[in-house]
């Protein structure tokens, strides 16, 4: 980790022999992620939750905010729990409802124009995960596999091809962890807010899951120290674009939230999230980790 650390600090490995046929590799990886990712795009109409953010997102086009109600049509989940008095959605953040409605505002609404910002982001997490890999190791060869091994994921392809905030999710991530590695050199941490706070209204909690871990390595880890001081300077300004959005949605998020009734339903939403993970992870990696 120290090692990992300190190349952090380093300039990226020089020019290298092989390091043209890299960059065509490298080239060559995103054409194949490119044609994994938007071949077919339209090919399937728009599922529940697709249709959901569509939807929403064709409001905001409307009237400007992801209302409920269009005066013909009245479209929500959870019993209504997702909007406030005003029809409004509040239980889920806005940004990716105001990311499909910018694509639908200038290419019209279609399957195609509803998931095509969610792939670019795709593609876009493809490209960063290369550049972070290689900015962390200094070997090409190390983030070429890196971004192969992603566009060879079936997990990942099905869920950058939704209208959905799960590219987004990853893409955020990314660029908020490289905008945290380099705190030491960039102590503003403009982009680490940036991100921080974009991922948060995608999805809360990855952005808090993310925080969370990256404030407990500037505390435990010598290795993240440089980070420690910019980190923890800039949570408070994190925390005042974040905390405004859960008073205005805790009203109705709050009536979407159950506690676990006793071990027999922990146990089973144990065994769900042991599954789910498997998907994601085949066993055999887990073990490897």
């Amino acid at each position: 980790m120290n090692k990992i650390i300190q190349l952090l600090n380093e300039p990226t490995a020089g020019a290298h022999p092989r390091q043209s046929t890299i960059h065509v590799s490298f080239v060559l990886v995103l054409l194949i992620a490119a044609a994994a990712i938007f071949t077919n795009l339209n090919g399937q109409y728009l599922w529940a939750d697709e249709a959901d953010t569509a939807v929403f997102a064709r409001n905001i086009v409307r009237y400007g905010f992801p209302l409920a109600w269009d005066g013909r049509t009245f479209i929500d989940s959870d019993r209504g729990d997702r909007i406030n008095s005003h029809l409004v959605m509040v239980g889920t953040p806005w940004v990716p409802f105001y990311v499909t409605a910018a694509s639908f505002a200038l290419f019209g609404e279609s399957e195609l124009t509803a998931r095509f910002p969610f792939a670019l982001a795709g593609l876009a997490t493809v490209a960063l995960l290369y550049v972070l890999v290689l900015r962390v190791t200094g070997n090409r060869s190390a983030a070429l596999i890196a971004a192969f091994l992603l566009t060879m994921n079936p997990q990942f392809l099905l869920y950058v091809r939704e209208c959905r905030h799960y590219a987004l999710n990853m893409l955020m991530t990314l660029v908020m962890l490289a905008a945290f590695l380099r705190l030491p050199q960039y102590p503003r941490g403009v982009l680490f807010v940036f991100s921080t706070v974009l991922l948060y209204h995608v999805m809360p909690l990855p952005a808090c899951a993310n925080l969370a871990v990256l404030g407990t390595l500037t505390l435990v880890h010598p290795g993240f120290a440089p980070q420690r001081r910019a980190f923890w300077l800039r949570l408070p300004i994190v925390l005042s674009l974040t905390l405004p959005w859960l008073l205005v949605s805790w009203g109705e998020v709050k009536k979407t939230v159950t506690f676990l009734p006793g071990i027999s339903e922990a146990a089973a939403r144990l065994g769900q999230f042991l599954i789910e993970a498997t998907v994601a992870i085949p066993a055999l990696a887990w073990v490897v980790l």
